[in-house]
């Protein structure tokens, strides 16, 4: 997967932020089928993408929010709560995830 958004935040205090974001993301999803064998070797791959009817490549809307900490003036703690909603025909279910990041800032 690979997004791109803008991002709005809003200042609580000197060292908390809080963030929205909104943009889209490009997913590719490919469903395979693997046979194991007794042996754990496999034995069949086959592409399942038109057998569930989903597309193997779709853009979608995305939307976060977030807060950000700064631990220090040059350290910053981040999460997010992302959710990915692909839209349309042939479409694969929705992404929501949890991110945690730490950003050091140089200069």
């Amino acid at each position: 997967m690979i997004d791109i958004s803008g991002k709005a935040s809003y200042p609580l205090d000197d060292r908390i932020n809080f963030y929205g974001k909104a943009g889209i993301a490009y997913m590719t999803t490919i469903y395979d089928l693997n046979v194991i064998d007794k042996n754990g070797d496999t034995i069949v791959t086959k592409d399942d993408n038109p057998t569930y009817g989903v597309a193997r490549r779709k853009f979608a809307p995305e939307v976060s929010v977030g807060i950000d900490f700064k631990v220090r003036p040059n350290i910053v703690i981040d999460t997010s709560l992302t959710h990915i909603h692909p839209v349309g025909n042939n479409r694969p279910g929705n992404i929501n995830y949890l991110a945690v990041g730490v950003s050091y800032i140089f200069g």
